[in-house]
């Protein structure tokens, strides 16, 4: 019998009705159409030790007929290959299941914290989700809706690094219950992949001439931003949520903002050169105190991401590397303050960062100071 299913035009033909258009796959198993006057949906139907079970695909509508016969094709493996007392677990009970596990195999609290991990970032409908009924399109969801949404690259990098570790946790969960024939196939996950190249952060240290460079090749309100960034080396999205009022050019400081990633609000003062208090005071004049501080040629604060277009053209003139952003002034204000000797508390407490992540990420530049400010000790004991 001929396919009334197999394209969009033969399915278009067909009458709306509750009953779906089965085509036959092999012995036992069929693919169908439901066709409503409204919504449509691929479904599955199998032979199982003589009681049919079925299958309705989630958001399927507008699947081809390929993409709904290979859903079904995984479908039909996992009711043969999964062990007939684990064919109603969901999503929530893998992990359940992954914690008890881990509890014997490794330890309690690491099986505990693990799980914590998963569950944290599991939505109501993935976590009620079968087992035999997983998509590539919901572990793709999950692993990117842990993704940060930010002005910052570095927060951007760091959500990623940490959505890659509870991928990998959610991974092992499900290769265990596929180990355990609790599911049938590893299709939906084992081709998504982890987020690449956010291991660790970038490493570009820019020099003076770059700097210098890129600023003479931008102007306006972008180039003011730009100033901002390299004479306070703190975060774009720090400075442009600035107000006029925070700026105090008696103190010579910047009341700066950055919210953390439990929502927390966490205020620092900037401290000021001599060349940035008179920056400041430049763009401050004339403006009221509510007014945000760094805003853009329209007079309005920037949007996020507002300054992309910009950014590339400036670097497309001045010959900057593929991997140069404006977080990388922060690098650079960072590396020369400390290779001029600052405390590495100060410059932390200026830049709104701590004492631990600098030693991370500019180890090179304190070692080399350290040695420096040694030289300078004088100790008794000579030859």
């Amino acid at each position: 019998m001929a396919s009334s299913i197999d394209t969009q035009n033969k399915r278009k033909k067909l009458e709306a009705r509750h009953a779906p258009y089965w085509e036959k796959v092999s012995k036992g198993r069929f693919i169908g159409f439901r066709k409503g006057s409204k919504q449509h949906a691929w479904m599955g139907r199998m032979d199982v030790g003589g009681k049919l079970k079925y299958t309705t695909f989630e958001n399927s509508e507008n699947w081809s007929y390929e993409d709904a016969l290979e859903q079904a094709t995984d479908w039909f493996s996992t009711l043969v290959n999964v062990d007939s007392s684990a064919r109603d677990m969901n999503m929530k009970d893998a992990i359940n299941y992954y914690e008890q596990r881990m509890c014997i195999e490794k330890t309690p609290r690491y099986a505990q914290e693990n799980a914590a991990r998963v569950r944290k970032h599991l939505s109501d409908s993935f976590a009620k989700t079968k087992l035999t009924g997983i998509t590539k399109k919901q572990v793709l969801i999950f692993r990117d809706g842990m993704v940060a949404k930010s002005d910052d690259e570095d927060i951007i990098r760091k959500s990623k690094t940490s959505a890659n570790r509870v991928l990998n946790i959610l991974k092992a969960a499900l290769n265990l219950a596929y180990e355990d024939k609790l599911i049938g196939s590893r299709n939906a996950w084992e081709s998504v992949k982890p987020f690449e190249n956010v291991g660790e952060a970038r490493k570009l240290y820019l020099t003076d001439k770059q700097v210098s460079t890129f600023l003479k090749a931008t102007s306006g309100a972008f180039h003011d931003l730009c100033k901002a960034c390299v004479l306070t080396g703190n975060r774009v999205g720090s400075l442009t949520s600035a107000l006029v009022r925070d700026f105090d050019p008696t103190e010579g400081t910047l009341r700066l903002v950055s919210k953390k990633g439990d929502g927390k609000a966490r205020t620092w003062d900037c401290y000021l050169s001599d060349e940035a208090v008179d920056f400041f005071k430049r763009i401050c004049k004339g403006r009221e105190s509510g007014d945000h501080l760094l805003v853009n040629d329209l007079g309005d604060p920037w949007a996020k991401n507002g300054y992309r277009r910009t950014l590339l053209e400036a670097k497309r003139k001045s010959g900057m590397p593929d991997d140069f952003d404006l977080y990388a002034f922060r690098h650079y204000h960072i590396s020369k303050a400390l290779k001029a000797g600052l405390q590495a508390q100060v410059i932390a407490e200026n830049c709104g960062t701590s004492v631990r992540m600098l030693e991370k990420h500019y180890a090179k530049f304190m070692k080399s100071d350290r040695r420096a400010m040694m030289n300078l000790v004088s100790l008794g004991g000579g030859k």
